[in-house]
């Protein structure tokens, strides 16, 4: 299922390169496409259970790609690469536009009618609007006012095409909009244009006929974890000669994420008691593979697992299910699955019955 290989991972960055050519024309995103295959900081390919899809940077905007289709494209960093150089919304209020909310609105219908997106079909189904974003004017002290009377026009346009009667206009990245753009007005260049809807994506979805020949054989479950927690973690999780557990508190009292201090252990655990924790830690299902968290952890234990002269650092956080890997001075975290939260809560709640925040954790139900 997560399975890749380089042959497949050059297969479908050629597509994607080729296509993202395409489509900066279509925008007049004048930049050349280029995949560098060893910098990896310019691209990613995921998984081919999605099918063909992934990111790629050009110098100044980040194409992506799901199920064979442009999910979206972005301008990098665009707001402190403008020049003259600003500092916020409002001196950006104070450049003149070339644009207004009508031209905004006929500058992305051209965009997408050069893409293939059928205008007459998308107009029969949603509404579209128009959004010019403003800036709030600042008091003395350089506080936001409140008040519609001080907002401030920006020459920032958001176009969005979603049901009509939904309410106001969507902003970028909303659930509810089919497609949605932003436009800067001061150089007419798109900043934002994503689809909320894959199906008005512009042309059939990029497809690879020899998949499983570029994939070849998949490996064990296992080393899908390995890969992802980097060997020297996997193993020291896995085999390690002490594992020591204490508890932290919370950084909602203490104030400050980067310091939680111990408020309980240190507790070495027996080899039984690790392997709760190490099992949960090393499932593949236990991991989440196809989305991305957005809480901040607020970490409630940590575990060392130590071997020889190497240790890594586990630290667990019960309310998010997430967990963080540091191990030489490397920090890393990681997303857990829902499968994991229950097997964490009771291996912890063995060895620290009596604390009162421990025996509060609550399990998920099945189902």
């Amino acid at each position: 299922m997560l399975h890749s290989t380089p042959e497949y991972e050059r297969a479908v960055l050629h597509l994607l390169t080729s296509h993202a050519a395409q489509i900066a024309t279509k925008l007049d995103i004048n930049e050349q496409i280029h995949a560098d295959f060893a910098d990896r900081q310019k691209w990613n390919v995921i998984p081919a259970v999605h099918g063909v899809g992934g990111t790629i940077q050009s110098a100044n905007y980040a194409f992506e790609f799901f199920a064979g289709k442009l999910r979206s494209v972005n301008k990098l960093q665009w707001l402190q690469r403008i020049e003259p150089p600003i500092c916020d919304l409002l001196e950006l209020a104070e450049q003149s536009s070339e644009l207004d909310k009508e031209s905004a609105f006929h500058l992305s219908t051209h965009w997408l009618t050069r893409l293939g997106v059928d205008l007459r079909k998308l107009n029969e189904r949603y509404s579209p609007s128009v959004f010019q974003v403003p800036a709030r004017k600042s008091d003395s002290f350089g506080r936001p006012m409140s008040g519609v009377e001080n907002n401030v026009p920006t020459p920032i346009f958001t176009i969005s095409w979603q049901e009509a009667g939904s309410g106001r206009p969507a902003l970028p990245g909303s659930a509810s909009a089919a497609i949605t753009m932003k436009v800067l007005g001061t150089t007419k260049e798109i900043l934002e244009l994503r689809f909320g809807d894959l199906s008005w994506a512009p042309n059939p979805p990029l497809v690879l006929s020899n998949v499983a020949q570029l994939l070849g054989q998949p490996p064990a479950p296992s080393e899908f974890v390995k890969r992802r927690l980097g060997e020297a973690a996997f193993e020291l999780i896995q085999n390690p000669e002490r594992t020591t557990l204490w508890l932290l508190n919370s950084h909602k009292q203490i104030g400050c994420r980067s310091k939680q201090t111990e408020r309980a252990g240190p507790v070495e655990l027996t080899a039984i008691q690790a392997c709760e924790f190490s099992r949960v830690l090393l499932d593949v299902d236990c991991h989440l593979w196809d989305a991305r968290k957005m809480c901040i952890p607020d970490y409630g234990a940590k575990l060392n697992f130590e071997k020889s002269k190497e240790r890594v650092e586990c630290l667990i956080c019960y309310e998010c299910d997430m967990i963080e890997l540091v191990m030489r001075e490397s920090a890393q975290t990681f997303d857990l699955s829902g499968l994991s939260h229950n097997p964490l809560v009771r291996a912890i709640q063995k060895i620290f019955p009596d604390d009162k925040a421990v025996a509060g954790l609550k399990l998920y139900p099945k189902g």
